[in-house]
């Protein structure tokens, strides 16, 4: 093993795990290309050998992916799933739920990568939009996408490039490995309404008809366009979510 590659190395996986380095002027995928660049410098690698080592199939293939992934945000496709989402879940507990299992399952037909990217602005206008926080539908965003995406082998460039090399059948894989990509993505749900559940209201038991009349049930909160113009989200402007009775979020203004 050359201490060269070793050092190359360990600096390379700094500037990729950190986040952008501003006095560099790098980031991520410029801190990877200068790592490879600098093992062809220093002579861990000859230039035939780091043209060798990339696998034009599985960028191709990935290429390809991201594309068919862009080409139905152009066509509005990722919009209108998100219009459906928020009619169909009516609260955010649900909302949470459709997040994970609608990354888990297009992660596994147009890749992680490209859910992660043309799904992360989807998401955010949402909770934007309907005033909630943040952090748990990015995080099941990114862990539903990365859960879903094992059950075939167009999930993720590490499956592309495991059938590449390995000659995998796409049916054999799907067979073996789709069932577990549902159970995780099973145990991503629960941990998720587990971890975040609490943090808006639950419904509360019926109250018992002695007292309807002298007590006015709490509403469960709906997934409402705040007060202001009309919008395909809603038809009539309503209060913001969440009502002034609702827990906040820490750190929420």
């Amino acid at each position: 093993m050359d201490p060269r590659g070793v050092v190359i190395f360990a600096i390379t996986y700094v500037l990729i795990s950190a986040r952008r380095l501003g006095w560099l002027g790098f980031d991520r995928p410029a801190g990877a290309l200068a790592g490879a660049v600098a093992c062809v410098v220093v002579g861990v690698l000859t230039p035939r050998a780091a043209v060798d080592a990339v696998d034009t199939d599985t960028l191709l293939l990935l290429f390809g992916m991201m594309g068919l992934g862009a080409f139905l945000a152009i066509d509005g496709f990722f919009d209108h799933v998100a219009i459906v989402a928020i009619r169909v879940a009516g609260t955010p507990g649900r909302l949470l739920g459709m997040v994970v299992w609608g990354a888990g399952i297009l992660s596994a037909l147009i890749t992680n990568d490209a859910v992660c990217v043309l799904g992360a602005p989807l998401v955010v206008g949402i909770v934007q939009r309907h005033r909630l926080p943040a952090l748990p539908f990015l995080l099941a965003l990114a862990t539903g996408a990365n859960t879903g995406s094992v059950a075939t082998l167009v999930g993720n460039p590490q499956n592309m490039l495991c059938a590449s090399l390995g000659g995998l059948a796409y049916r054999d894989h799907l067979l073996l490995v789709g069932p577990v990509a549902v159970v995780a993505l099973l145990i991503n749900h629960r941990w998720c309404a587990g971890r975040f559940g609490g943090y808006w209201p639950q419904r509360r038991s019926p109250t018992p008809p002695h007292r309807r009349c002298r007590r006015r049930r709490r509403r469960r909160p709906r997934l409402v366009q705040p007060s202001g113009p009309a919008s395909p989200w809603s038809s009539s402007p309503a209060p913001p979510w969440p009502p002034s009775w609702a827990p906040t979020w820490p750190g929420q203004r």
